[in-house]
């Protein structure tokens, strides 16, 4: 991978917090699956939960959302 250019590290708090919302959105999968899901249903649920996600992080980057 490719060095990241000086000043942009990404703090360990919000390192930890993408760390557990990955593990998270694998497990949903998996458990959506498990459940019988379709293959589609189960992308389309964790697709949306990645994205409430992503809005989060952005919020918390503004400083909109403590």
């Amino acid at each position: 991978p490719k060095v990241p250019p000086a000043g942009s590290a990404v703090p360990a708090a919000v390192k930890r917090r993408c760390d557990d919302a990955t593990a998270r959105l694998r497990r949903r999968h998996e458990s959506l699956g498990a459940a019988g899901k379709r293959p589609c249903v189960a992308n389309v649920a964790v697709a949306r939960e990645l994205a409430c996600w992503a809005w989060e992080v952005g919020r918390r980057a503004e400083g909109t959302l403590a």
